[in-house]
């Protein structure tokens, strides 16, 4: 069946690929898709009719999280090393509390229980091996006595060091915390993600190795 120009009505051959009288090029099987395709004069913009518009692809947005890695904060002790520490410090505190009540009991002759004053002066010296112990030391490069003998040390979790609040709320509050239900939030470090107890959990610290 011979071709018609759409353009111009002028009956062109089998194979004819341009009007031989408006110059419109004709592609078959292309009507129903975009019509014909009109190929441009010199100096004439070329249009392409059949192509549909391409939308803009959207601006990606790329957001920078500034966060340290687990590697960068240092490895975190087990329950062993925190362990071991734990009990250093509480060998100290036992030594200094019987030197301190062998003494009281050598300058009065008699029992501190015997003696109110006696046992408030008792009950400040531990007051005193806590505060400087687990408070200021603490908070002064995360490092109980115990735990400088271990080499292990206390930050937060962002990586930055631990503050005398941040001590008072670990010491203070969490270790009362974890000593409830025979000393579970101690025992939590053991399959805790983070190797984490309870306090600090409450502290928002963790306990890495001492580089």
């Amino acid at each position: 069946m011979a071709q018609v120009c759409s353009n111009c009505g002028k009956q062109l051959g089998d194979r004819s690929k341009f009007c031989p009288q408006c110059g419109t090029q004709t592609i078959p099987g292309s009507a129903g898709v975009g019509g014909p395709v009109r190929v441009a004069d010199a100096g004439e913009a070329a249009i392409d009719l059949g192509a549909a518009p391409v939308a803009a692809a959207p601006a990606r947005r790329i957001v920078v999280v500034n966060r340290k890695s687990s590697a960068a904060l240092g490895e975190p002790a087990d329950f062993g090393q925190r362990l071991g520490a734990f009990l250093f410090d509480l060998l100290l505190f036992v030594i200094i509390l019987m030197l301190a009540t062998f003494v009281l009991s050598s300058f009065s002759k008699k029992s501190i229980v015997s003696s109110n004053l006696m046992l408030g002066t008792f009950y400040l010296v531990a007051f005193l091996l806590f505060t400087l112990n687990f408070v200021l030391l603490a908070a002064h490069g995360g490092q109980t006595v115990g735990k400088r003998l271990v080499g292990i040390r206390v930050i937060r979790e962002d990586g930055e060091p631990v503050s005398v609040v941040s001590v008072l709320l670990r010491h203070c509050v969490g270790y009362t915390v974890s000593a409830l239900g025979a000393f579970l939030g101690f025992v939590w470090v053991i399959w805790d993600a983070k190797h984490q107890g309870w306090h600090d959990k409450i502290a928002r610290t963790i306990v890495v190795l001492e580089r």
